[in-house]
């Protein structure tokens, strides 16, 4: 039936077994035809070149997966690094800069920024 031959055919791909359930009963019913062995050579070149494409498209995929998730990390990871250094080194107008960061909008952020000239403008000019 179709289906004993597409388990065959997958068997034989797989190589679970195939001598003893598929070519050993070939051999043994008499001299085995050119033809079916050249089918089943050819067969097996053929599908095997194509698993073993598919295996290595697949380790390909997880690998540059791998790759572009450790890249990541490691640009996380700077990213944090240089955050801290400059939270380390600080400076006069940090929190300064800080409150103004904060701003949600652009009329905040206007507001704010008046605020703090108002305070600092100590001749009124």
């Amino acid at each position: 039936s179709f289906t004993e031959s597409i388990f065959t055919m997958v068997q034989v791909l797989t190589g679970d077994g195939w001598a003893s359930s598929i070519a050993r009963p070939l051999i043994e019913e008499g001299s085995p035809k050119f033809s079916v062995s050249m089918f089943f050579i050819s067969y097996i070149l053929i599908a095997g070149t194509f698993l073993f494409n598919v295996v290595i498209a697949v380790l390909l995929d997880e690998f540059i997966t791998a790759v572009a998730k450790d890249k990541e990390r490691c640009i996380r990871k700077a990213d944090d690094a240089a955050l801290e250094e400059v939270m380390r080194k600080g400076g006069a107008l940090d929190p300064f800069l800080l409150n103004l960061s904060d701003c949600r909008t652009q009329k905040e952020l206007t507001e704010r920024i008046n605020t703090v000239y108002k305070v600092l403008d100590c001749d009124d000019s």
